[in-house]
């Protein structure tokens, strides 16, 4: 299990940084050229992928705590299984289709969600 996180994590990280990094790609933007490339580009990189991991990590928690809340909470889901999977399943792909919508990393805010639903 471990090794399976660490790779959905990993690949998570590599399609952020690939969003990160998308931006600066010449036909994609104004400038022609990469060999100018800055320090300061290289901070705006890094200030860019550490927003949109620690945004895509919130998303996951605020979904699978909100999954947890509506779970232990309601009476009618948390007698009647077959309602409380599919609220999961829900949540879950309404978490990844938030991610992407807002342009942040939809698998790693899935990656959290299934992280903090796993604990209840």
């Amino acid at each position: 299990a471990i090794i399976f996180g660490e790779s959905v994590l990993n690949d998570a990280v590599c399609i952020t940084l690939y969003k990160t990094l998308e931006g600066f790609h010449p036909f994609l933007t104004d400038s022609a050229d990469l060999v100018n490339f800055s320090m300061h580009d290289l901070g705006k990189c890094m200030i860019i992928f550490l927003g949109i991991t620690v945004v895509s990590i919130m998303l996951g928690v605020t979904f699978g705590l909100l999954c947890s809340l509506v779970s232990n909470k309601t009476p009618l889901i948390k007698n009647h299984p077959e309602i409380e999977m599919g609220m999961t399943f829900f949540v879950a792909y309404m978490c990844y289709c938030v991610g992407e919508i807002l342009e942040m990393s939809g698998i790693m805010a899935l990656f959290f969600c299934a992280i903090v639903l796993a604990h209840y």
